[in-house]
């Protein structure tokens, strides 16, 4: 009796021991998550200028020399100083920002994109960050740059209250 609740204690030990050394195998697979698929948060952060597409949508994006203003080009600016980075701003047509954002020619475009967009399905969006009016905001990136995503998802949800109050003062203007 002794001798067979021994065989079964260790055949549960090897198993545990075999699934305990195969989780251990994959966590170095899972260091680095989430990841961009062409490393866009990583260069950033190491020099590279955030490139940001613009189209003049107020009260979010509204023209300026040499920069926009508006809401948007103000949480990137803000968004930029916590990664340390300096931006290059580019202004066009919607359509044409939305190819560049798909080619990974630009990093983010800020137009007062609703979450609704019809291309949402070739762009990578923010999650919504205001609701307004009915209709809720984004602002669109690369696809696959999930890093990118998440930090600028995280900026825009620790600001929500800033967000609606800036808000607020475009409206009046």
């Amino acid at each position: 009796m002794r001798v067979a609740a021994h065989a079964h204690r260790m055949r549960f030990l090897t198993r545990r021991m075999c699934l305990a050394s195969g989780l251990a195998a994959l966590l170095p697979a899972c260091g680095d998550f989430p990841r961009d698929a062409e490393d866009t948060l990583k260069s950033i952060r190491a020099g590279r200028p955030l490139r940001v597409g613009w189209s003049v949508a107020a009260p979010w994006v509204r023209a300026g020399a040499p920069e926009p203003g508006g809401l948007e080009p103000d949480l990137v600016r803000a968004f930029a100083a916590t990664l340390g980075a300096r931006i290059e701003w580019r202004q066009a047509s919607q359509e044409q920002l939305v190819e560049a954002v798909q080619q990974h020619a630009i990093d983010l475009l800020v137009a007062g994109l609703e979450e609704s967009l019809p291309w949402s399905g070739r762009v990578g969006t923010t999650q919504p960050y205001v609701e307004y009016a009915g209709r809720k905001r984004v602002i669109a990136l690369p696809p696959s740059e999930n890093a990118l995503a998440l930090a600028l998802d995280r900026f825009l949800h620790e600001r929500k209250a800033w967000i609606w109050a800036r808000l607020q003062e475009e409206v009046q203007r």
